[in-house]
């Protein structure tokens, strides 16, 4: 089993940005698979989530969420979009990288905080499972999470469930 940590933020992200530029010329206002957002929605919320979670291990939070986030600016394109993706997604990583052990920042799901791991964690799982949900919307339903990434991922947050089809 893998660890969550950086690298496994970065090929995370790195996946997703592949994908999102390989569909860059495509309609985004359409829905994201079976969400009700659309494609640049959804690429907004990851863009989002991968800034919040650094953003709450570098404000040591302990009670609610750091006061910030991420608009995508009205007539950015789409390649660019998937360029702010890889802009907050390299963010997270360097967070996790240099956050010392023990530091934690408060999540709702985290039971109230989560480590340098755990972020990369939920990191790693938001990019991954949206990224799915992306290509579902914009017809690239082919596109599947690395294998072994997921099973580590999976390992990792949600310990009790078992690897299978």
């Amino acid at each position: 089993m893998l660890e969550m940590g950086a690298d496994q933020v970065d090929e995370a992200v790195a996946e997703c940005a592949a994908l999102l530029r390989s569909v860059a010329d495509r309609d985004w206002e359409v829905p994201a698979g079976s969400l009700e957002w659309t494609v640049r929605c959804t690429v907004e919320h990851v863009a989002d989530d991968l800034i919040a979670y650094a953003g709450q291990l570098t404000g040591r939070a302990t009670s609610r969420y750091v006061g910030f986030g991420i608009t995508l600016e009205d007539g950015l394109s789409n390649e660019d979009a998937a360029g702010v993706v890889t802009a907050t997604g390299g963010l997270l990583s360097a967070v996790v990288r240099t956050t010392p052990p023990g530091v934690r920042g408060w999540h709702p799901f985290a039971y109230g905080a989560g480590d340098r791991t755990g972020f990369a964690g939920m990191g790693v799982a938001e990019v991954l499972l949206h990224t799915y949900d992306i290509a579902c919307g914009l017809g690239a339903e082919r596109w599947r999470p690395p294998g072994r990434l997921s099973q580590s991922l999976l390992a990792h947050l949600f310990p009790h469930v078992q690897p299978g089809p």
